[in-house]
């Protein structure tokens, strides 16, 4: 092991100990969480069987739709060139590297390679999205209120061709994006506690943006209209910006709230409550362009959370895949339940998201951790938010270049 490979190691360990020390696999965590919203709320025996049998259903159909799009007669080679073709695009070529080395290096199996490559039309179609991003309750008509007069404010500090409204959110600084020359290369997202007062948070949003100049810099976008979902501001960071800067925002912001107005989104990694991480599906989106995928006629394009539920769907259904072919005529299909799933359909999702290049253990783009696992970390964030942190980390603005995720 080098040098730099331990100093790597290092700073993988270290950002897995959050919360008193305890030892933290991002992965599992993110898995765990969304299999406990997809469980049912109530403790009624009747309820727990019914959504427990709905959602062996839901697998079995897909598991069984997807299936056939897998030739088994056909190898590996075989199924990518079908899928891919000759092209020659970066994205593509890259790609196949990246396969052949996890194969090669046995960190996935090959069947689950074929599967993905060959479902890959299924990140437009996500069953489980809504109950990932949306949480339970009703809002309030004053909380209603309370968000409008804030998102008022905001709109007023923008001029109308630094807006964009699109699908019940108000994107600002939009233009600043560009998949060629600018891309989104990380997403942070800001969850807030509907008990807190919502007009006084968006306030306070863009009331740090203009204290660091920021305003006009940062590409973000929030519900035109309050949204019940867990993912109240998304961050976009554009190749342009810095982790630095990023975390100096997310930290200054922070500083002017109570930690009582946060709420943890349990699809992310989180620094500290309220604050999480995302790896921006940017390459997957590049992929999906190369091979002309289309969604109603438009480019398939995946979001994050789209992205983690797919993985999330896929995972089970290889689970479902592996039990009922091994079982076959000998045991009845009906004793087949999630909790049956569970650490095979986790052991999928782990090397589903290494097929993305992502790191299963801090969720971060191998190709990033050097730069973003230094800012990962409580300790940090909260040295950064008093004004303690006197020695910062190197931040180059991260590559758009090789395959992320």
């Amino acid at each position: 092991m080098t040098g730099e490979q331990a100093k790597k190691n290092e700073r993988i360990e270290e950002a897995r100990k959050i919360e008193g020390g305890v030892s933290l696999n991002w992965s599992r965590k993110i898995f765990d969480n969304l299999y406990d919203l997809v469980k049912p709320a109530t403790g009624d025996p009747e309820q727990i069987e019914k959504q427990a049998r709905f959602f062996i259903d839901h697998i079995r159909f897909r598991y069984n739709r997807h299936i056939k799009n897998v030739n088994p007669e056909k190898s590996l080679e075989e199924c990518l060139k079908e899928i891919l073709g000759n092209r020659q695009e970066e994205i593509v070529t890259t790609f196949r590297e990246h396969l052949s080395r996890l194969i090669n290096e046995g960190q996935v199996e090959e069947f689950i390679v074929k599967f993905f490559i060959s479902n890959l039309p299924s990140f437009s179609q996500p069953f489980f999205y809504n109950k990932f991003v949306y949480r339970k309750g009703v809002i309030s008509q004053q909380k209603i209120n309370e968000y409008n007069e804030g998102m008022k404010h905001i709109l007023s500090l923008y001029e109308e061709k630094q807006v964009y409204y699109s699908d019940l959110f108000y994107h600002f600084n939009l233009r600043r994006h560009s998949l060629k020359s600018n891309p989104v290369v990380n997403r942070w997202y800001i969850t807030f506690n509907f008990d807190s007062n919502l007009e006084e948070l968006l306030r306070k949003w863009v009331e740090t943006l203009k204290e660091l100049n920021c305003l006009d810099r940062i590409y973000f976008k929030m519900g035109a209209s309050i949204l019940n979902r867990y993912d109240n501001i998304i961050v976009y960071q554009t190749s342009d910006i810095d982790n630095e800067t990023i975390m100096k925002i997310l930290a200054s912001f922070y500083s002017k709230c109570s930690e009582n107005d946060f709420e943890v989104m349990p699809t992310g990694v989180s620094i500290v409550r309220g604050i999480s991480y995302a790896p921006e599906p940017l390459n997957l989106n590049k992929l999906f362009i190369a091979l002309k995928l289309k969604l109603d006629d438009q480019n398939l394009i995946t979001s994050y959370n789209a992205m983690i539920s797919t993985l999330f769907e896929l995972s089970f259904e290889l689970a479902y895949g592996e039990i009922s072919s091994s079982r076959g005529k000998t045991s009845p299909e009906e004793e087949i339940y999630p909790k049956t799933l569970k650490e095979k359909a986790y052991r999928y999702f782990e090397q589903l998201i290494k097929i993305l290049n992502i790191n299963p253990t801090t969720m971060i783009p191998y190709r990033l951790e050097g730069e973003l696992l230094d800012w990962l970390n409580e300790e940090k964030f909260r040295k950064l938010i008093s004004g303690r942190w006197d020695s910062n980390p190197q931040s180059p603005a991260p590559e758009a270049g090789a395959l992320t995720n």
